[in-house]
């Protein structure tokens, strides 16, 4: 059976590949293999380095290479600064899903009372478009009787 995961790790395959066997030596035996027998090997996924590599593989798959990044190949200094660039990203990310939350922004356009929320619009009419309202509600009120 295909998941999205075993897609995964094709993407993250071919990443490596593309990156070339200095990056490939960095990471433990056991990681590299893991991620050959997990794959699907009649999948092939194609990404071009001309283009912007992000947007040609999945949020899974840039994620798993993110930790790979964090874990084997940074120095500890790297490490920590991307360590704080993810936590100012978590705050951020919580803090737009709570600004943009929709139980909250619900709540607050059921709070408003309808009267607050309706206008009085007086639409002023002249003698001959009261005349003119008058005989076309005349003739209705006959065309009505006369069907019923």
């Amino acid at each position: 059976m295909v998941d999205n995961f075993n897609i995964m790790y094709n993407e993250v395959y071919s990443f490596l590949n593309l990156l070339g066997n200095e990056y490939i030596e960095k990471l433990p035996n056991n990681v590299y293999e893991y991620i050959k027998k997990e794959r699907i090997p009649d999948y092939n996924a194609n990404i071009n380095p001309a283009k912007n590599i992000s947007s040609q593989i999945s949020k899974n798959t840039l994620a798993f290479i993110s930790y790979l990044n964090l874990k084997y190949w940074t120095t500890s200094e790297e490490q920590q600064e991307l360590i704080t660039i993810y936590k100012e990203n978590d705050i951020k990310k919580e803090s737009l899903k709570q600004k943009y939350n929709p139980e909250k922004i619900f709540k607050k356009t059921t709070s408003i009372k309808p009267s607050e929320n309706k206008a009085l619009i007086k639409e002023e009419q002249n003698w001959h478009t009261k005349l003119k309202n008058f005989i076309l509600s005349f003739f209705n009120k006959i065309k009505y009787k006369k069907r019923n």
